[in-house]
């Protein structure tokens, strides 16, 4: 059972009785920082591990990751202990064998939370798939999948979906390459994930670029 059976983990503890942080100062809009040696102890601890296992013709994968962070920050002149931890659990599977088309697929639960003023959560559920296929002597196509779910504190979602494809036909000895691609199949719009900075939480927003089709010859010199 446990024959071929991959183990990596990695885990590393960092204590500090003083360490150099910015005082933060906030007026309305404007933020202000100044470094100084603060004579706090702060703690990080990080985990990382992973088992893997070759089943038949595919290889299944587990991954996790853990971490942590304890510190003292100053803003406006008044010091708080933040605590930061976040945890990642994946599970993925890819084909194994060179006559089948690569295929890999995971699937990935995380959590984060942060505490100082105030407490936060975060979690998502990422789901991401990848196609690499020979198809036949010139053709080979590619194709990736991204679905990510985030809810926050106040059990909000957002979703994004990105898809991408392209097909490529190069004959043997042939100077030219010719292939077809298309970006952002759903066109998507935006991309939202969560963050955490020294001292508060933030929502950030990514503008995607919109879907994008291309037919591309190329020729070598």
């Amino acid at each position: 059972m446990y024959r071929g059976v991959q183990w990596n983990a990695f885990f590393t503890f960092n204590k500090k009785s003083a360490a150099i942080r910015n005082d933060v100062i906030l007026d309305g809009i404007n933020q202000f920082t100044m470094p100084f040696l603060q004579n706090s102890p702060e703690t990080n601890w990080r985990f990382n591990g992973s088992v893997s296992k070759k089943i038949y013709r595919f290889t299944a994968r587990l991954t996790s990751s853990f971490s942590g962070f304890n510190y003292v920050q100053t803003i406006n002149n008044s010091s708080v202990r933040n605590n930061t931890n976040d945890q990642n659990v994946g599970l993925w599977v890819q084909t194994s064998y060179k006559k089948w088309p690569f295929v890999r697929m995971g699937y990935t639960k995380s959590f984060s939370q942060f505490s100082g003023l105030g407490e936060i959560t975060y979690e998502s559920d990422a789901f991401n798939a990848d196609l690499n296929w020979n198809i036949y002597k010139s053709w080979s196509a590619e194709a990736s999948f991204e679905s990510l779910s985030n809810i926050n504190s106040n059990k909000q979602r957002s979703y994004f979906d990105n898809a991408s494809a392209s097909v490529l036909y190069q004959k043997k000895n042939s100077p030219f390459t010719f292939e077809v691609t298309a970006k952002n199949i759903f066109d998507t719009k935006t991309k939202d994930s969560y963050y955490f900075s020294d001292y508060m939480a933030s929502e950030r927003s990514i503008y995607i670029l919109p879907r994008i089709v291309m037919i591309s010859v190329a020729y070598k010199i």
